[in-house]
């Protein structure tokens, strides 16, 4: 296996198992990658954001299926991983119903399919599940800002809202 490109650092941030075996591994400022350790490659997914920023991966949920939801610096990527296609949801401002900031800690998918991010800032996202007004995800997203994310109201999940993220167990 061919070693990571060279750069500043080399950092982890994230792992998550696929039930293939397959690792989504993401990274300080490499983006993601997905490690197939069976086969001993890996293969980029997301690598840079608008403006040749490199993609600051902080958390990773499996929605169901091929569809992985991404929290980075840069917003939320939901990439479909059979078929390598993403698209990038981010604080659009002057509209309401957008992420309310683009540094997203954590994401948590809840027991109805709905899907809640919490942000650097404290703000928490919900994106429910059957909802059809985006045009790009079929969701229209809720925003508020609360003291606490809402990942805080979720088991092994991260809090945070003036600093790192922290794991914490309910």
């Amino acid at each position: 296996m061919a070693p990571f490109p060279k750069s500043l650092t080399r950092h982890i941030t994230h792992m998550l198992s696929m039930p293939d075996g397959r690792l989504l591994i993401g990274t300080a400022n490499q983006g993601l990658k997905l490690l197939d350790p069976e086969k001993d490659t890996y293969e980029d997914l997301l690598t840079w954001s608008d403006g040749d920023v490199g993609v600051y991966v902080r958390f990773m949920a499996h929605y169901g299926g091929d569809e992985y939801w991404i929290a980075t610096e840069s917003g939320i990527y939901i990439i479909n991983i059979a078929t390598k296609k993403y698209i990038n949801l981010r604080k659009q401002y002057n509209n309401p119903y957008s992420l309310s900031d683009n540094a997203i800690y954590c994401i948590h998918r809840d027991r109805e399919g709905g899907m809640w991010a919490g942000s650097y800032f404290g703000a928490s996202t919900s994106i429910p599940n059957n909802t059809a007004t985006s045009k790009n995800t079929g969701r229209t997203i809720h925003s508020k800002r609360s003291a606490a994310t809402p990942c805080a109201r979720f088991a092994r999940i991260c809090t945070g809202t003036s600093g790192p993220a922290r794991k914490i167990t309910a």
